[in-house]
């Protein structure tokens, strides 16, 4: 589903829901977890393809307890990136700040380049966010800025590519 938001292949995405994510969704021997984790994918991959309501929908679900499963800090930031496509900038912006303050180094610098990249911001700005990111970061994620001829396109690609 990530490979399939990255590329922005939306219709792939509504049949892969529709054909298997659904049915396992459906099945009552899914475990709750495995619930947070499949709409958690699935409503990142619809962010990441501008498909901002199914990517809220799917992040939103209130039958979900994304704590319990350590991923309330990354929904949230797919949550904050979907608010901001769909034109809700300010409430994405206090998303952010929210989650950025109990947010690890790595997960705060995320926020500040998705924040930087809503924003429009300059080169410079771009380029201090990621190397933030990289550098609070122990995942070994160099890789996602190598070769990029801008800060722009290293943020670019980190928001993009990033699994969290």
């Amino acid at each position: 589903m990530r490979v399939l938001g990255v590329l922005g292949r939306g219709a792939d995405l509504a049949r892969v829901r529709e054909r298997f994510v659904g049915p396992f969704l459906d099945d009552p021997r899914t475990h709750p977890s495995s619930h947070a984790y499949l709409l958690f994918a699935l409503g990142r991959a619809w962010a990441s393809c501008g498909d901002s309501e199914r990517a809220l929908v799917a992040l939103e679900d209130p039958a979900v307890r994304w704590a319990d499963v350590g991923l309330e800090a990354p929904r949230s930031r797919w949550r904050a990136v979907a608010l901001a496509r769909k034109g809700d900038a300010g409430v994405a912006r206090a998303l952010r700040e929210a989650v950025g303050v109990e947010a690890d180094r790595s997960l705060a610098g995320l926020l500040a380049i998705d924040q930087a990249l809503e924003d429009g911001a300059d080169e410079q700005l771009f380029a201090r966010r990621v190397a933030e990111f990289l550098g609070a970061n122990s995942q070994g994620t160099r890789w996602l800025a190598e070769g990029a001829s801008t800060g722009r396109e290293a943020a670019e690609r980190v928001a993009r590519e990033y699994p969290y």
